[in-house]
C-alpha cells in the first residue's frame, strides 16, 4: 500500500525500496546466519539423536531465507505498481523450478534435496531484479547495495559464532554453550551494525523514547 502511493515518483520509489530492503536485511540476515551457526548446538540441546541428520537441511532452509527477501520485495513492488502479470511470471517460474529441483535432487536424499531447494531463490533472483528494472525502473544497484552492509555484518557474525562453537565443544555442555553463542552473536552483530550502518542506528536512537 505504501509503495503504491509512490508509483508516480520514481526517486521516492527507489528510496523506499532501498529503505525497506535495508531494514529487512538488518533484522533477517543475522537471524539466518546466526541461526545456521547455532543449529548443531540447538539440536543437541532440544532434540535427540534421531534428529541430527536434519541439521544441514535446517541450516539450508535458514540460509534460503536470505534470498527470499529480494524475491518477496520484488513481488510486493510489482503488485503495488499494478504489474500483476510480471509478478505471476515469477510465481510460475518458482513453481516450475521447484518441480525440477525436486525431481533432480530428491533421489539423492534429504540433505542434497535441501541444498537444491535452498538454491531456488538465488537462482530466481536475476529474474526478480530484471523485472524490477524493466517494469519499475529500480536499478539492480538499489536492490543489492541496500543489502550488502547487513550481509557483510551477518556473515562475519555467523563465522565468529561458528568458530566460538567449535572452541567451546568439549569444554562446556551444549546447554551452557547455547546461551553463550546467542549472546556473543548478538553482541558482535550490534557492534558491526553500529560501526557499518550508523544511519540505521540513528533511525532508532533519534526516535522518541515512547515510540522506541
Amino acid at each position: 500500500v505504501e509503495l503504491r502511493t509512490l508509483a508516480s515518483n520514481p526517486a521516492g520509489l527507489n528510496a523506499a525500496v532501498r529503505h525497506v530492503l535495508t531494514m529487512m536485511t538488518v533484522f533477517c540476515f543475522p537471524l539466518c546466519c546466526g541461526g545456521a551457526a547455532i543449529v548443531p548446538t540447538l539440536f543437541h540441546v532440544w532434540l535427540d539423536q534421531r534428529w541430527l541428520a536434519a541439521i544441514v537441511p535446517a541450516q539450508c532452509m535458514l540460509l534460503m531465507c536470505m534470498g527470499l527477501i529480494t524475491q518477496y520485495l520484488g513481488g510486493a513492488t510489482l503488485l503495488a505498481l499494478n504489474f500483476q502479470r510480471a509478478e505471476a511470471v515469477v510465481s510460475i517460474a518458482q513453481t516450475l523450478l521447484t518441480v525440477v529441483l525436486v525431481l533432480v535432487f530428491a533421489p539423492f536424499g534429504l540433505t542434497v534435496a535441501s541444498v537444491g531447494i535452498a538454491a531456488r531463490p538465488f537462482l530466481l533472483m536475476p529474474l526478480s531484479v530484471d523485472l524490477l528494472k524493466r517494469k519499475c525502473s529500480i536499478p539492480p544497484s538499489t536492490v543489492f547495495l541496500a543489502q550488502y552492509p547487513a550481509l557483510g555484518a551477518s556473515v562475519a557474525m555467523g563465522v565468529c559464532v561458528w568458530l566460538l562453537r567449535l572452541a567451546l565443544a568439549g569444554k562446556v555442555s551444549d546447554g551452557v554453550a547455547l546461551p553463550i553463542l546467542v549472546a556473543a552473536g548478538a553482541g558482535f552483530y550490534v557492534l558491526m551494525v553500529v560501526g557499518m550502518m550508523p544511519s540505521v542506528v540513528a533511525q532508532f536512537t533519534n526516535r522518541p523514547l515512547g515510540r522506541t
